[in-house]
């Protein structure tokens, strides 16, 4: 009972990040983002594909799950990097270490609360 339990929570917590990651920020494409980074065609692609591999997770936190978000994530620092955004590059980084702490918790079944915590807390860095 406790593992399923643990497995709703984690699910019912996946779509809190997702519809606040992907579609809570309500600015429009007009308004400046928060990401420290100069714009430009790169970054915006970056920054959307990024979006994007956010929705890797929304099905629930699955460890296996977390490995193929953590292989997109690597992707997707290297885009910043090569935009020139460091800041967003950074961020990537902080949600990567996040992830890793997530997946680690979930395979061990102890500390999940506070890997969701780590990882919600990275997302909403995030200029998505």
């Amino acid at each position: 009972m406790t593992r399923r339990r643990s497995t709703f929570v984690a699910v019912s917590t996946a779509a809190a990040l997702m519809l606040a990651a992907c579609g809570g920020g309500g600015g429009s494409k007009d308004t400046p983002t928060p990401s420290g980074g100069g714009g430009g065609a790169k970054v915006d692609a970056a920054r959307q594909q990024l979006c994007q591999d956010l929705l890797l997770i929304q099905s629930g936190f699955r460890p296996d799950a977390l490995t193929r978000f953590l292989t997109r994530l690597k992707i997707d620092r290297a885009a910043f990097v090569t935009a020139g955004d460091q800041a967003d590059a950074a961020k990537v980084k902080v949600l990567a270490a996040a992830a890793v702490k997530l997946r680690h918790a979930l395979l061990t079944q102890q500390g999940v609360p506070q890997g969701q915590q780590a990882l919600q807390n990275a997302i909403d860095k995030l200029s998505c």
